[in-house]
């Protein structure tokens, strides 16, 4: 169990405040005046809560001044609600709530797992009030001495070392009201003014209940009268004691046969369950089945898995890629010139096409221009229609047959013949220069033919090794998957082999792969084996009970010697007339049939006795003389049966006492001995505890012991510490984990050994909550590098300053008002400045919360 949280509704200085836990390690951590001891306190008050009753204890008294909460500011005379709720979540995963209204101490239990649903008994409830400290194994007195530490208690503990001796003793006789030896005392002193001794000058009621018995025989012996009558009835008397002796006798036999049966049965049963535990025992000699590895299996299973899996080679139509970046590289080769732009070659060679000048400058412009217009145009149309298209053909005519024409008018010779022709011939000159930079011919159609052949062969050209581009890329992914199934299938075999080769496997893939198959089928067996086994070994420990196989043997071989005991007793009675029947079934029914005829026997011989006494006349009062003698014998058999029963009583407590010391002694070692070293420093390697008085004894590495009470003050505060920590998970442990509550516990060590017991307590919160309160920085710093933050947790307290609670009385009352105390956590006592000065001082409280 655990503290998930705590609400502080009103506690002390605490008002409508809250903490949060985890359940690992938490370190709260404050300066002084935060309110770390309040939070303690009131974690220990929500969990044990206060008694009922009339009358306070002076540590009750002391606890209510400490942390009754503080009257509100408005009304110095209201007295606010003393109430603390706290959450606990149990080894069940059960999110339980106690919330507890100290003022008038009522107390709700509640399951928030059930939307709140109150648990009336779920917590018991002791002097009046629910002890939740009782779900620990624990109580409201022990908890604060074992599992809630305060920095004082441990104090108090060293300068009176008894006083935690006294509660061990407690914790060892399972009670805190008092010790066994307290009780021994106490049946001793009983004893002695109950019973006395029996020596002749004591006037205790053992010596006086003899003497009255002396005194009444002698009495009785004085009568003389009626002798006749009185011996014959007192014969009928003695015969009818014979007859019940001699029922008695054939009782015990009964009883005593009964009891031989019993024990032999018993001593039977034991036995053969120590042969059932050793054929267990022989069956698992090699320990828990369950720590066998059979881990393989799922292993192999998913690598044959995968090798059943394993998909097919593919198929493609493709050439392979040698094959084709061969003929892209005889592509490459087949180089093919370029060629310029087509309607630049038809603009070069418009000039190519004008006939010399002729000297009438009309007829032949007239004539001659048409016609070339009209040539150029039939040309570039046929060249374009090939490549583009009819209607970029029809275009590319039409543009080119007006270009021409044009050309050819301005060509015209003009009116000074000379300087026409010698425009024509530069620009035929220019054309030639042109074609002979591309490598065309000076013929103009041969020029525009081979520009559009060059054209086409390039396209043709780079729209075939286009292809064989797509065509290579595409066989280089399908080779580059292929490659990868390949390096898959070679991987998923390589494994399946080499998981098998642990098994003595290998050979061809079909071997691998049957042989794979039979060792699955063998792990699977032994699995099922495993499972078989597990639950004979839990059938095994169940058994077994939580104890050796030596200790039922040991109770067994009890069983067998009382079982001989028995049989001796039986043995040693005197068979009696009309024996009993040695059938069990029969001998319940003998007893009873015996003790009948005893009870009657007895009603005879008392009324016998009754006649007897009316016998006597009034000289001898013989019934008054017996009856004096039967009450002073009876008298003297109370106080003797009583001394037995005190002896019995005695020694009976002093076993259990010593008994007890044995069995705390080495858990309490067992428990503190790994945490020694750690504490100490190495200093100290072990405890040793002592089972007469629970003394605790420190070994050092070479064997030397010393007191733990004798040490070094630092020393022995670590090491009492840890005890009251292992005697808290001690005394729970067959209840919830017990958390615990630490105040301050490094404040007197060193640096290393501080950083020891922190190392301590966080291995211990693994098993159990601890909450630490500290108000040390070097405590914070070392929880900021150490803590994990998903299992353990650092809470910063951080107390309010004067100024801001001086400005926050000022906003909030609407007056001047002053710091007069700043007490821990959550509030301040404020008082007026106006009161101050008067001397009328109105003392009030700022709420956390207000801020």
């Amino acid at each position: 169990m655990w503290f998930s949280d705590i609400r502080a509704r009103a506690f002390g200085p605490l008002r409508d405040a809250e903490l949060e836990f985890v359940e690992g390690l938490n370190i709260v951590h404050g300066p002084n005046e935060s309110g770390k001891s309040t939070w303690h306190a009131a974690l220990t008050m929500a969990l044990c809560g206060k008694r009922r009753g009339s009358g306070r204890t002076k540590q009750e008294r002391v606890f209510n001044a400490q942390h009754r909460p503080w009257t509100s500011m408005g009304d110095p005379d209201e007295e606010a609600p003393w109430q603390v709720r706290l959450g606990l979540i149990s080894r069940d995963g059960r999110h339980l709530e106690i919330d507890r209204e100290l003022a008038d101490n009522q107390t709700e239990v509640r399951d928030r797992g059930l939307g709140g649903r109150e648990l009336p008994d779920e917590v018991p409830i002791v002097g009046g009030s629910p002890d939740g400290a009782l779900l620990l194994g624990l109580d409201r007195e022990t908890f604060p001495m074992t599992a809630s530490v305060r920095q004082a208690s441990i104090l108090s503990d060293l300068a009176e070392p008894d006083a935690l001796q006294k509660h061990l003793a407690r914790a060892v006789a399972g009670s805190t009201k008092g010790t066994a030896s307290e009780a021994i005392e106490g049946i001793k002193e009983f004893k002695k003014e109950n019973v006395g001794l029996d020596r002749s000058n004591s006037t205790k009621p053992l010596r006086a209940a003899r003497n009255a018995v002396d005194a009444a025989a002698r009495d009785l012996i004085k009568v003389g009268s009626c002798r006749d009558d009185y011996l014959e009835l007192v014969q009928k008397v003695k015969q009818k004691g014979r007859q019940v002796a001699e029922l008695e006798a054939r009782r015990d036999r009964a009883v005593a046969e009964r009891d031989a049966q019993n024990t032999k049965q018993k001593a039977d049963a034991l036995m053969g369950k120590v042969e059932k535990l050793q054929g267990w025992a022989r069956r698992f000699s090699g320990g828990d089945p369950s720590s066998r590895d059979l881990s393989g299996s799922g292993e192999l299973t998913s690598a044959l898995d995968r090798v059943d899996n394993l998909p097919a080679p593919a198929n493609t139509s493709l050439e392979p890629a040698e094959v084709l970046e061969t003929r892209l590289a005889d592509l490459d080769r087949q180089a093919v010139p370029q060629a310029p732009e087509l309607t630049d070659v038809q603009k070069w060679v418009t000039p190519l096409r004008q006939p010399a000048p002729r000297p009438s400058p009309l007829v032949q412009p007239i004539i001659t221009g048409p016609l070339i217009a009209g040539a150029v145009g039939l040309v570039a149309a046929v060249a374009v229609g090939v490549m583009s298209g009819p209607v970029y053909g029809v275009v590319v005519a039409g543009l080119a047959s007006v270009t021409v024409w044009s050309l050819v008018r301005k060509a015209r010779p003009s009116s000074r013949g000379d300087h026409g022709r010698a425009g024509v011939d530069a620009a035929r000159a220019e054309a030639r220069r042109l074609l002979d930079e591309w490598g065309l011919p000076h013929d103009p159609d041969a020029a525009v033919e081979e520009t559009v052949r060059r054209s086409r062969d390039r396209g043709a050209l780079s729209a075939q090794r286009d292809k064989i581009v797509r065509e290579l890329q595409q066989r280089r992914e399908f080779d580059a998957a292929e490659a990868s199934r390949v390096r898959s299938h070679d991987e998923v075999w390589a494994k399946l082999r080499a998981l098998v080769l642990d098994h003595g496997v290998k050979g061809s893939d079909d071997d691998v792969r049957r042989g794979a198959q039979e060792v699955v089928e063998r792990l699977d067996q032994a699995q099922d084996q495993k499972n078989h086994d597990v639950v004979e070994w839990g059938r095994y420990q169940e058994a077994l009970g939580g104890r050796s196989r030596q200790d039922w043997q040991s109770d067994a071989d009890r069983a067998r010697r009382e079982a001989d005991e028995a049989r001796g007793r039986l043995d040693g009675l005197a068979a009696v007339v009309g024996d009993t029947s040695s059938e069990m079934s029969a001998l319940d029914g003998e007893i009873g049939r015996i003790e009948e005829k005893i009870r009657t026997d007895r009603d005879q011989a008392s009324r016998d006795e009754g006649r007897l006494m009316q016998i006597d006349g009034a000289a001898v009062d013989v019934a008054a003389a017996e009856a004096r003698l039967r009450d002073a014998a009876e008298k003297l058999e109370r106080v003797e049966r009583l001394q037995i029963t005190l002896d019995f009583t005695l020694k009976f407590l002093e076993q259990a006492a010593d008994n007890a010391h044995r069995l705390l002694a080495p858990k309490l070692k067992e428990q503190m001995s790994p945490w020694i070293p750690k504490v100490t420093g190495g200093s100290y390697v072990e405890v040793e505890v002592d089972p007469e008085n629970l003394d605790v004894s420190l070994v050092s590495a070479s064997g030397d012991r010393r007191d733990a009470r004798l040490v070094s003050r630092g020393t022995t505060e670590q090491v009492y510490l840890v005890l009251r920590l292992v005697l808290a998970q001690v005394l729970s442990a067959d209840y919830e984990k017990c958390p615990v509550l630490l105040d301050d516990p490094t404040v007197h060590a060193d640096a290393k050994r501080k950083i020891q017991i922190l190392e301590y307590l966080l291995e211990a919160a693994a098993d159990h909550q601890v909450i630490v309160f500290s108000q040390e920085e070097a405590v914070a710093e070392w929880a900021r590098e150490n803590l994990n933050p998903e299992t353990d947790r650092l809470i910063e307290l951080v107390p309010w300053t004067a100024e801001l609670c001086t400005a926050e009385a000022n906003r909030s009352a609407h007056r001047p008002a002053q710091i007069l105390c700043s007490p821990a956590g959550g509030g301040f006592h404020l008082v007026e400045s106006e009161d101050v000065k008067t001397g009328d001082v109105q003392i009030g409280e700022l709420a956390a919360e207000s801020v």
